[in-house]
């Protein structure tokens, strides 16, 4: 679900179409009060309502489905997962043939299944198709695709694109394609313009907005390369740098080889011999590490080819790390909205489930507001409520609607961005203030925003005091929140939201810790199956559900539970790939590292170990890295090459 700034969102659309304001009232008949409205919106004055932002979005020639919804009649519930893995082949395919065929089978089933008056879907298939006749070498039908991609919902495209511009829908990868497809007629120059003006446009948009931002990755990898042809190296490795921190941010790891392996081979012409060395290993390790067996072997004969250049593997060659995506759950029974608004589709996907409507408004709002919500009588509803509803139905919100914010909802997610940092890297007096800040808004006073407050109480707790009782209290209160009278043997019965999974898991980690780890075990058990049960293609959910295993996981080794250990870190790993978790990766290679160690397997040892210490430098996570170098150097007498 991109966030938009209702307000920016309009004015940029106007502007693309070198409309006046007065020239878009002009254009309906109906003109009461729209142009003082118009005005009122553009400047961040007045939030718009559903029925006004409908109104703008109809004027301005843009799809009438609500909130961009796509059409739901009798959609399959694994529709939406099959889009999800279609664009993994197709990013797949880019970086390995043998990913083409998956993505033209799912494809066909697609164009079979999505509804073709929908505009959305038809810029979506035809987005896929362009990538896919690139890819395959067909550039005059690509480029044909893109265009008429594009015609859908940016008739008035130039290049080059004009500054301050806004994308929606898959326009960033329609201009991906046409990036390639420039690229490949030899257009260096306007390569590098269309990727320079894609990304410094799309990465003016509202942080928050993770389905455009993870599309840049790979528009910066290529950017890059194409920078690293004209011998602009710096500049080549800046924009590395840049596409590795939104790598890790969104989540979007099968990027962060080709990133690494870029900026070596520029280090290595600028000279810089001992740094390109090291990312030459994170390159490699990052392939092993998602299953890129050849592409890290590439870089191994690279590397032997290149006087004064080794690459250790440490015996990673020989493990047997697949890239074969697995999904996590999906259901394929039919359901049927009564309307296209938000709230029909929430009723459609709870009676798809089978829930009653308390299992899924309880603890976040009463009976009747959520019942407002459903019947679609509720024009603007707080957006963390239409999250945390959708996280116990066990959907993405991300994949039904597009979210018209004020600018204080977006600057209220951004400071939970900058807390949410400034824990992790130790900065509580940075923490101490923001979080004096977040109370100020209106957000903070409702039951999530409250949940929110307590799990951040619970992490600096973490990081600063350890598992004490204040702690387990501080959880406990948490969770009292949304779920009343929370009761640990009843945990795989409740429909749960992000905030909810991690505040449990903390729980778990609490038990864990203090030596109780039959109950904490119990917690972690009960939890993995409620997720299982319920998580159709929440990647939040799905997160939490890793992050939950791989504390399982510890717990089991630490119990010399070897056997069931392996199993739960095999399942994680595969789900790490299929949602490009790389950043979980790391700890759970570490986490096998010990355990081989443990049970007196030294050999079987060293290349997890490797893979969770050049993991953890790709993660950011650089104090986690020192550990795994310290753990390595006493247990396993090895000094890794940094």
């Amino acid at each position: 679900m991109p966030n938009y700034i209702s307000g920016e969102f309009v004015k940029k659309l106007r502007k693309r179409k070198k409309w006046q304001q007065a020239y878009m009232q002009n254009q309906t008949e109906d003109a009461s009060n729209l142009l003082v409205t118009l005005s009122r919106v553009e400047n961040l004055h007045q939030q718009p309502t559903q029925d006004t932002m409908h109104r703008f979005l109809d004027l301005l020639g843009m799809p009438n489905e609500r909130y961009f919804c796509p059409y739901l009649e009798h959609r399959q519930a694994d529709t939406d997962v099959l889009r999800a893995r279609l664009l993994f082949y197709v990013d797949q395919s880019d970086m390995d043939a043998a990913a083409l065929p998956q993505a033209k089978q799912i494809l066909a089933r697609l164009m079979d299944t999505l509804d073709k008056d929908s505009i959305i879907n038809q810029q979506f298939l035809t987005s896929c198709q362009a990538r896919l006749c690139a890819i395959e070498g067909d550039f005059s039908q690509a480029e044909a695709l893109v265009h008429k991609g594009l015609a859908l919902t940016f008739p008035e495209f130039a290049f080059p694109l004009s500054e301050d511009e806004i994308f929606i829908f898959d326009e960033v990868d329609l201009l991906y394609t046409l990036a390639l497809i420039y690229q490949h007629q030899n257009r260096l120059e306007d390569t590098i313009t269309l990727l320079t003006d894609l990304y410094a446009n799309a990465a003016g948009t509202p942080q928050n907005d993770g389905g455009r931002m993870r599309k840049l990755p790979k528009v910066l990898l290529l950017l890059a390369n194409c920078l690293m042809q004209k011998n602009d190296y710096t500049t080549a490795i800046k924009h590395c740098e840049a596409g590795h921190q939104i790598a890790i941010e969104r989540l979007m790891g099968r990027y962060i080889p080709g990133l690494a392996h870029t900026k070596a081979v520029c280090l290595h012409h600028l000279g810089k011999k001992d740094e390109c060395a090291a990312f030459m290993h994170y390159a490699y390790f990052a392939h092993i590490s998602i299953g890129n067996k050849k592409e890290a072997e590439a870089l191994v004969h690279q590397a032997q080819a290149e006087p004064g250049l080794t690459l250790h593997t440490y015996h990673t060659e020989n493990l047997a790390i697949s890239n074969e995506p697995i999904d996590f759950a999906a259901t394929g029974a039919p359901f049927a909205p009564t309307g296209d608004d938000i709230g029909s589709v929430i009723r459609a996907l709870r009676l798809h489930a089978g829930l009653p409507a308390a299992a899924i408004y309880n603890g976040l709002c009463s009976k009747g507001n959520y019942s407002l919500i459903e019947s679609g009588k509720v024009k603007q509803a707080d957006i963390s409520l239409l999250r945390a509803i959708f996280h116990r139905l066990g959907r993405n919100i991300d994949l039904f609607f597009t979210a018209f914010l004020a600018k204080e909802d977006i600057d209220e997610m951004n400071l939970r961005d900058e807390i949410v940092e400034a824990v992790l890297t130790n900065k509580f007096d940075e923490v101490d203030i923001l979080i004096k800040k977040l109370r100020t808004f209106a957000a903070s006073k409702t039951s999530l925003g409250q949940q929110h407050l307590k799990l951040l109480d619970v992490n600096i707790l973490r990081f600063k005091e350890g598992y004490t009782d204040v702690f387990l209290q501080t959880t406990l209160e948490g969770l009292n929140l949304t779920i009343p009278n929370f009761d640990e043997t009843k945990i795989e019965t409740y429909r749960l939201t992000v905030i909810e999974t991690t505040l449990i898991t903390a729980l778990f980690s609490y038990y864990s810790k203090t030596g109780n780890h039959e109950r904490g075990q119990a917690i972690a058990e009960r939890l993995r199956l409620n997720l299982k049960q319920n998580c159709i293609d929440e990647p939040t959910l799905i997160t939490c559900y890793v992050n939950s295993t791989t504390a399982y996981i510890s717990s089991l080794f630490e119990n010399t539970r070897y056997e069931e250990g392996y199993q739960a870190a095999r399942e994680s790993m595969a789900l790490c790939k299929r949602y490009g978790l790389f950043y979980l990766l790391p700890m759970l290679y570490d986490h096998l590292g010990r355990a081989l160690k443990n049970e007196g397997r030294p050999a079987d040892s060293l290349p997890y170990t490797a893979l969770a210490y050049y993991g953890h430098f790709l993660s950011g996570n650089l104090n986690t890295q020192k550990e795994t170098a310290q753990w390595a150097q006493e247990n396993l007498d090895i000094t890794f090459v940094h």
